[in-house]
């Protein structure tokens, strides 16, 4: 009886040690390390499938912005396209780059809900980049 007695007490201080502190600090240590390596191998992936993917992928915003850079268009306008393609739920800003009347149109849609004073400013702004962009 003493020895079962003994053996019972030495399994509680088995299974005691196993949630000891530093027992739980070294599974926390082994589930951040797989969430590393998980985060990695997603990571490793999607770069994988962009390089596979190439050119087929469809990128409008690289491409507004090497036009733009082509273009010559100061940030703050690329900026003021980007606002007003992205409230008017356009497709890409690319849009706006198709006509002077485009560009005013969904320029005076942006700024209709603006106070008075900002709309003016934004108005200059998308009447200038017309005149920069279309002659």
């Amino acid at each position: 009886m003493f020895t079962s007695l003994l053996l019972a007490e030495t399994r509680a201080a088995a299974i005691s040690r196993s949630f000891s502190f530093r027992e739980t600090a070294l599974s926390w240590h082994a589930i951040v390390a797989g969430l590393v390596v998980l985060a990695l191998v997603l990571v490793l992936a999607r770069a994988w499938q962009m390089a596979k993917t190439g050119d087929k992928q469809s990128r409008p915003g690289a491409l507004f912005m090497r036009i733009a850079e082509q273009l010559k268009l100061h940030w703050t306008d690329s900026w003021l396209l980007w606002r007003i393609a992205r409230q008017q739920n356009l497709p890409s800003a690319l849009t706006l780059l198709l006509s002077r009347n485009t560009l005013l149109t969904h320029a005076e849609g942006y700024a209709a809900r603006m106070s008075a004073r900002r709309r003016d400013r934004v108005l200059r702004h998308a009447n200038r980049l017309a005149q920069t962009l279309f002659g």
